[in-house]
């Protein structure tokens, strides 16, 4: 999360990026997310999919 704590903020290619890092959603199940590519949608448009309806209910989600 960026300093201001607004999902707003987030941008995919930082997702993509920070993925690497082990601190980074430290409790995210990366071989599950790493799957998504099994059915040929590689991981940047997956999570721009996930972080676009994450956006759309950030009230719900208190982000």
């Amino acid at each position: 999360m960026y300093p201001d704590k607004k999902l707003s903020s987030v941008k995919v290619k930082s997702i993509s990026k920070r993925m690497k890092e082990l601190k980074f959603a430290a409790g995210a199940d990366r071989e599950a997310m790493a799957s998504i590519e099994k059915l040929e949608i590689p991981f940047s448009e997956f999570a721009e999919l996930s972080l676009n309806v994450m956006k759309e209910i950030s009230g719900v989600l208190g982000l």
